[in-house]
């Protein structure tokens, strides 16, 4: 599996800006008038996401809204260390709206609005006129509050430390002329060949070529499900499931290599015990999640994993890794009400891809046995993902 999670946000209207950001002259276009083109930013279909809940996703229908990415947008082959309040090299980031901030200019996709808007402001900015182009940067970093003081901002990168908590989805993105660009178009060849050259800027927003992004998932994300595998099974609760996982590293949110972008998690990094909660980020629900108890509806003729199952709770979101200690918090159903804790871990060849997906399926045989098995799956997002296909795995395990 080696695709990577794309969200697609077209740039179509970024409306604010104050003052202090650098918004170009007007005239000077050789072959052109001399109209100020605005830079536009609008965000593509189907993209949604569970704010500061987990990843973003599209499988529960909610639309991106009321939710904040961050942007750059730099000259080509400018260095990152100049600030938007200074000069041309640097057309957005947050010092347009506060000048000690070196974070991306902070930019929500509202309920209310058809475009993104600048969070602190709501003038308008402006390409330079002529060719000049600019890269467009951004990135997503859930509710997550950002170290102002921490950022470092260096030629070609920009980075800041991070914590993650199992709830935190971690994205970048960065604009690039495709195919789609010039959808509906009657561009020549060669036309094509010069907008991609001048991308992006006001001789290629007066075209009506705008920044695209595509973004990428750069944590792991678990899921769990309970199977039936004996008859006792039913008599067996899962009320909690933690995960040991690193927590601390460095984002690497910009870069011009686009393979450096990510989170670095050193072998130093603080290692925590991480629980799974609901979809809606609330604790994970007491005493309800069980297999069947209608033995009638459970075919043991049937491979286990093709019997009826329960999905426990949301999903968690990790940093990559070989292996994860896992916990089991049980509770025996009938009776006089047991409860115990059942460790194992899991582990497979290759390890935990940051941008892919993983369910981890538990067989319950009862309180004494549970047999947890992996396997890969498409990280549905409000985007494209593709998966090459993975033999599923048997992770090691304890009584």
């Amino acid at each position: 599996m080696k695709k990577n999670v794309l969200i697609l946000l077209s740039m179509l209207m970024l409306t604010s800006c104050t003052d202090k950001s650098w918004r170009g002259v007007s005239g000077g276009d050789s072959d052109d008038d001399d109209s100020r083109m605005p830079v536009l930013i609008g965000m593509g279909d189907g993209v949604s996401y569970t704010k500061g809940t987990g990843a973003v996703d599209d499988n529960d229908g909610r639309e991106w809204r009321d939710v904040d990415v961050y942007v750059y947008a730099f000259r080509k082959d400018a260095p990152f260390t100049e600030p938007a309040v200074s000069g041309d090299d640097c057309l957005i980031d947050g010092t347009v709206d506060d000048s000690g901030n070196l974070a991306g200019r902070r930019a929500n996709y509202s309920s209310t609005d058809e475009y993104l808007i600048w969070a602190d402001s709501d003038e308008e900015i402006y390409y330079p006129q002529g060719k000049a182009n600019y890269d467009f940067y951004a990135y997503y970093i859930d509710d997550m509050s950002i170290p102002r003081a921490s950022i470092e901002r260096s030629h070609d990168r920009i980075s800041f430390p991070v914590t993650i908590d199992g709830s935190t989805d971690l994205m970048t993105g960065r604009a690039v002329v495709s195919d789609a660009s010039f959808r509906n178009s009657n561009f020549s060849a060669e036309e094509k060949e010069m907008l991609k050259r001048y991308a992006f800027s006001s001789y290629t927003a007066k075209r009506g070529i705008t920044p695209m992004l595509e973004f990428r998932h750069h944590l792991t994300r678990i899921r769990f499900e309970m199977y039936p595998a004996a008859d006792m099974s039913n008599t067996v609760i899962i009320n909690s499931i933690k995960v040991k996982a690193k927590t601390t590293g460095t984002f690497v949110a910009v870069s011009r290599d686009d393979a450096a972008t990510g989170v670095d998690f050193p072998s130093t990094s603080t290692m925590d015990w991480l629980e799974l909660a609901e979809a809606d980020g609330s604790p994970l629900k007491q005493d309800e999640y069980h297999t069947t108890d209608k033995k009638e509806e459970v075919d043991f003729s049937k491979p286990l994993y093709e019997r009826p199952h329960v999905q426990v709770g949301g999903s968690l979101l990790l940093s990559p890794d070989a292996e994860y200690e896992v916990e089991l918090g049980l509770k025996e159903l009938k009776g006089i009400g047991h409860t115990g804790k059942t460790p194992f871990s899991i582990s497979r060849d290759g390890g935990f891809k940051a941008g892919h997906q993983y369910v981890v399926r538990l067989g319950i045989y009862g309180m004494m046995e549970i047999r947890p098995v992996v396997e890969i799956e498409p990280w549905g997002t409000g985007g494209r993902i593709t998966v090459d296909e993975e033999d599923d795995f048997e992770a090691t395990y304890g009584s």
